[in-house]
């Protein structure tokens, strides 16, 4: 193949391309390939320096600079002085600063914290911009790389020169590298660095969270223990008569909760319920408290009134108190009832002589009509379908200290209206129970406050006195009082209806739901044990402060009096409050670090930044124009182009913009011989000569055709 040289030209002249002339190798011309067009001699405007101008040497050098800076670039922001051990710093903008910005919130508040805010938005942010960042430094590191090498007098490999230019970004690097194949170790290793990308990514994105911590500090809580306190039943008539409406209003209302309520953890109003010791459990052993054992019917509370606690407002955050409650309790075990008794026996059996009575019981004063509401000028008109009477035990010793579990049994009987319109007799030991139970309350930041029993211990080790507040509602004449009150507590619609006591003992869901007589052999004793040991204790607690019972303020402390009610000094003095140490929990919401993922993205960065750094310098050294990777550098020293000498000073965007017009293509410039050409050249110009015209089909390039 030979070719013809190119006559040099005046500035300002035209050059003509001549029509195409075969020569003896059936090579065609490169001069007159193209046909004829048009361009300007001076089309790269004459001989120049290799150094820029001012202008866009500035420009490019800037951008290179920003370039570098940007994995530790700073911008400054304003924070709140208490946030931080000194007043100001710098919010990072990316990667190094954003994990040094990450590691300073560790654990702050994010309340209150727009600095924070900013940076753990930034963070999100992070898997779009750190991957743009990368790319723009890496491929940056790479081509100035591959110049700087270019440059060199010894020059480099052309298939390392295409391996490291080619890999512009993760796919182009994996491209070359499977279709080079001959730098395995140099493709690797640019693999490998543009693997570090969407780890660095997903890195800054993991750097922080927000979560809480807890911080935990002692307290005190103040609570009511119904073993300390007087029953409202015991001083006097007039005491009496004022608050058997409150005291009925406490217990009906249990009655008339749901049965969802009936089995929750709290009460009516949001007081934690104690639960009973069951049987199965010894003293000596502490037992958890599962919520679900409730529902299920296999654990019962105490009683449907909870116990008053105050003074938890030790901060107006989310908060959770543990603590331990003393309380006590009447438990009550029963036996299978005697049943099919009638009136005109229940002499002989209430009080059951052989189950235990009063020492000083005198049968003759005894009145049944009373006890049971019978009305002698009405036969058969009852004003409660079941009595109850407790039996004082038989202990001389009042003034020694006792423990519980060392008292001599008292006995309480429970007869009710069978379907039968008889009576069926319930024999039942009462006795007093102390127990520890663990009390968890959660406090969240909106002021609502949840408790519920965890964990619960049997007290064996306190003695008191009889004659103390402990054991009232075993004694004249409260116990009297508490019998004769009970049941009359709640409406009665006719004699054939069970009163809302019987419908709760028997289990019914809805105990105000009018129920014709009860078959007591159906109900099983054990659940009958337990509920009777909860409306005894409900009542009984009632009896305790029924007014003021529904004053539940758990940020309050204990108040001094409460608002008078009545022309007695003591009716207004609150329930007496015992203390106990609390572990109080805060629960903050702060920000947490990830160290991991700071350590991993931190190392990022500083390879990222090595990159950034030895592409600046690279950029220092490289004199050459920048011809890689442009198409228009295809034209260089490209005799089938056809173009005027010069031109070899610029770069690949200058000489686009001075070729901007050309039309090329990638054509076959040896279309008549059996072996083709395949050159880039400039597209033949509309007006050439039709006497020599070669048909442009030959020109295409045909895939089945063989070239050279």
């Amino acid at each position: 193949m030979s070719y013809e040289q190119v006559a040099n030209s005046l500035p300002g002249e035209t050059i003509e391309i001549h029509p195409i002339v075969e020569h003896a190798s059936g090579t065609v011309e490169p001069d007159l390939l193209a046909g004829k067009t048009s361009i300007p001699p001076d089309w790269h405007q004459g001989p120049r320096t290799l150094r820029p101008g001012v202008l866009e040497s500035v420009a490019s050098w800037s951008w290179d600079i920003l370039l570098t800076l940007i994995p530790a670039c700073f911008v400054g922001e304003n924070v709140p002085s208490e946030l931080y051990m000194f007043d100001y710093f710098f919010v990072a903008y990316l990667f190094l600063a954003l994990a040094i910005a990450a590691l300073r919130l560790d654990n702050k508040p994010t309340s209150n914290n727009p600095t924070g805010e900013k940076v753990f938005n930034l963070t999100l942010l992070s898997p779009t911009i750190f991957p743009i960042v990368f790319a723009a430094i890496t491929s940056r590191f790479f081509k100035n790389l591959a110049r700087w090498r270019l440059e060199k007098q010894q020059g480099i490999k052309l298939a390392t020169l295409e391996q490291i230019f080619g890999s512009q970004n993760f796919a182009g690097a994996v491209e070359r590298f499977v279709v080079v194949r001959t730098q395995f170790f140099v493709g690797i290793i640019i693999i490998l660095t543009w693997g570090l990308s969407p780890i660095g990514g997903q890195s800054a994105a993991r750097l922080l969270t927000k979560g809480r911590i807890s911080v935990r500090a002692p307290g005190l809580i103040s609570y009511v223990h119904p073993g300390y306190q007087s029953s409202w039943f015991y001083d006097s008539d007039e005491r009496k008569l004022r608050s058997t409406a409150a005291v009925d209003a406490l217990y009906t209302t249990g009655l008339l909760a749901s049965p969802e309520q009936k089995v929750s953890p709290l009460d009516v109003w949001n007081l934690p319920k104690i639960p009973r010791w069951p049987k199965n459990v010894e003293s000596h052993e502490d037992r958890m408290i599962d919520p679900d054992s409730f529902a299920k019917g296999t654990e019962t509370y105490s009683s449907l009134l909870g116990v008053q606690i105050m003074g938890l407002d030790f901060v107006n955050k989310e908060v959770l108190y543990d603590f331990t409650v003393e309380t006590s309790y009447y438990d009550i075990d029963c036996e299978k009832p005697k049943i099919g008794l009638f009136i005109n026996q229940s002499y002989d059996y209430f009080p059951d002589p052989s189950f235990g009575q009063d020492p000083d019981f005198d049968r003759s004063n005894f009145n049944l009509s009373a006890m049971f509401g019978y009305q002698e000028e009405n036969y058969g008109t009852f004003s409660s379908s079941f009595a109850i009477y407790i039996s004082q035990w038989n202990f001389t010793d009042t003034e020694s200290p006792i423990p519980p579990n060392d008292l001599p049994p008292s006995y309480i009987q429970y007869a009710a209206l069978n379907s039968k319109h008889e009576f069926d007799l319930f024999n039942c030991i009462i006795r007093p129970v102390i127990v520890e139970t663990g009390i968890l309350c959660n406090s969240s930041s909106s002021g609502a406050m949840t408790c519920r029993a965890t964990s619960q211990r049997r007290v064996t080790n306190i003695n008191h006195t009889l004659n103390g507040l402990w054991f009232d509602a075993l004694k004249s004449p409260t116990k009297d009082i508490i019998s004769t009150s009970l049941r009359l507590a709640g409406a009665k619609l006719d004699i054939f209806t069970l009163s809302p006591t019987d419908n709760y003992m028997a289990g019914e869901q809805y105990p105000f739901s009018p129920r014709l007589g009860q078959d007591w052999t159906q109900v099983d004793i054990k659940s009958f044990s337990g509920r009777l040991t909860t409306v005894f204790n409900t009542y009984w607690e009632a009896s305790l402060d029924p007014f003021y019972h529904t004053f539940v303020d758990y940020r309050s402390q204990p108040p001094e009096q409460y608002p008078a009610h009545g022309n007695l000094e003591s009716d207004n003095q609150p329930p007496i409050f015992n203390r106990t140490e609390a572990v109080v929990t805060t629960l903050n919401h702060v920000y947490i670090v990830n160290h991991g993922w700071v350590t991993v993205l931190m190392a990022i960065t500083l390879c990222l930044e090595i990159l950034a750094v030895g592409g600046l310098i690279l950029r220092g050294f490289i004199q050459g124009p920048d011809i890689l990777g442009f198409a228009s550098s295809l034209t260089r020293e490209n005799a089938y182009m056809n173009l005027p000498r010069g031109g070899s000073a610029l770069d690949g965007p200058k000489r686009a913009r001075s070729l901007g017009n050309v039309r090329v293509c990638l054509a076959d410039v040896n279309p008549r011989d059996e072996v083709g050409y395949i050159a880039f050249m400039a597209v033949p110009s509309p007006t050439r000569s039709r006497s020599t015209e070669t048909d442009s089909k030959w020109l295409k390039i045909n895939s089945k055709r063989q070239y050279f």
